[in-house]
């Protein structure tokens, strides 16, 4: 199944209020529709512990290796300090890319950006406000299987925090 069309079945349960409390669930569905098996603990690891600390979900590769971190917080822990926490922990196991989510709304950060949670983020989209095809596009740069596995999504997470970082000081000089 085409993700665009998964995304838009998650969308519609969302809008009906059947996957309203099924966070987990909507994360698990998009990780198979971007290529990952997650009964495979090899790869998908649910609880995945980091010094004392647990996040959602590992996706690793075939030497165990992390290659990016899940966390799935409800809406209003989104940006309290058990994220941030998480974040750092994400920084001290240097994993390139770090995800918050609500089920509905995706946060992607680079951590080896910074340690300021606030200024690695890269991008968010939203499942029931994006458009389908946009949502489908950054999901598969950053999350697919295939992306990850090969490195693409570590270099696009990479350059796209790059580009933010020149935007932000060219927009700084200006004011000054």
């Amino acid at each position: 199944m085409c993700l665009q069309v998964t995304i838009d079945q998650i969308r519609d349960g969302i809008e009906q209020g059947i996957l309203k409390a099924e966070r987990h669930a909507i994360v698990e569905k998009l990780l198979r529709g971007l290529g990952w098996q997650t009964d495979d603990k090899m790869f998908v690891v649910r609880k995945y512990r980091i010094g004392g600390r647990t996040i959602d979900y590992g996706l690793r590769n075939n030497l165990a290796w992390p290659l990016a971190f899940i966390e799935v917080k409800n809406i209003s822990e989104l940006d309290s300090v058990a994220a941030r926490q998480i974040f750092s922990s994400a920084i001290r196991r240097r994993v390139p890319i770090f995800v918050l989510t609500d089920g509905r709304v995706w946060r992607f950060f680079h951590t080896f950006g910074s340690d300021d949670y606030a200024d690695c983020q890269v991008c968010a989209l939203d499942l029931i406000d994006g458009d389908s095809k946009t949502n489908a596009l950054l999901l598969q740069r950053y999350l697919s299987y295939k992306s990850l596995q090969d490195g693409d999504a570590a270099r696009a997470i990479e350059n796209n925090y790059l580009l933010l970082v020149e935007a932000k000081h060219l927009s700084e000089r200006k004011i000054m």
